[in-house]
């Protein structure tokens, strides 16, 4: 009998454990996604994004195709609350047909959806200070 209550108090403890790694945010979700940018691999930002919004997808398509990423790097990570974060980065990036490097900041605002049970980005606002 000690031995089945033991068992069931480590596999509850077990799977809230494995619960809470899920929610854990990481540098990996916006290094993934403006890597993805970067590259203009459009499709691996769909696990990023609301659930179907190619409306979104399109329009960073349309974004990116007037510039290219020539780097970025993430400056901060600041936690919001337990389950939104805010992202600040720099990019370097070349405006097309003039190729003219620019260097801008932008903020990123991620959120962590519980139905899809993943980290999505909600928001990218380029800071004009």
């Amino acid at each position: 009998m000690r031995y089945i209550l033991f068992s069931i108090i480590i596999l509850f403890t077990f799977s809230c454990a494995t619960q809470k790694e899920k929610i854990k945010f990481s540098e990996a979700y916006p290094s993934n996604y403006n890597y993805s940018l970067r590259w203009k691999r459009f499709d691996n930002l769909k696990p990023y994004l609301k659930k179907d919004d190619y409306k979104t997808l399109e329009k960073i398509k349309k974004k990116y195709k007037e510039s290219t990423i020539n780097s970025y790097k993430i400056i901060l990570i600041k936690k919001l609350d337990k389950y939104s974060y805010k992202v600040i980065l720099k990019r370097e990036e070349v405006l097309l047909p003039s190729n003219v490097l620019k260097e801008n900041i932008y903020v990123q605002y991620w959120y962590y959806d519980k139905d899809d049970k993943n980290w999505k980005i909600k928001k990218e606002i380029k800071d004009e200070n």
